[in-house]
């Protein structure tokens, strides 16, 4: 998971992130999907699809709304799956629908 944009988002300290965000969203958001992509592509091949319809859907419940409101919609979707973001994170990989099914549920 130590591609490009991830390297490159870890070396800049937490103010200049926030910089970029407020200066250049446009950028902000290319390095963030592109540690999305680099961390998918770090996952087991039969996970990757998944994944990647996953964030499609956070994509889509975030487009549109920029500042605050964007921010605060990110914190409830993380927040509601933070245990499955760490187990992923962790290298323990659920089974990704289990996640989605969840979530439709709820």
């Amino acid at each position: 998971m130590n591609g490009k944009n991830t390297a490159e988002f870890f070396a800049l300290s937490f103010d200049e992130q926030l910089i970029l965000l407020k200066t250049n969203p446009k950028a902000f958001d290319k390095m963030a999907k592109g540690m999305i992509q680099e961390f998918i592509e770090s996952t087991p091949p039969e996970y990757q699809e998944k994944l990647k319809d996953i964030q499609y859907e956070v994509d889509d419940a975030l487009k549109g709304l920029e500042g605050k409101e964007r921010l605060d919609r990110f914190a409830v979707i993380f927040y509601k799956y933070v245990d499955d973001f760490k187990d992923a994170l962790n290298g323990n990989f659920k089974d990704p629908s289990v996640v989605y099914v969840r979530r439709n549920r709820t």
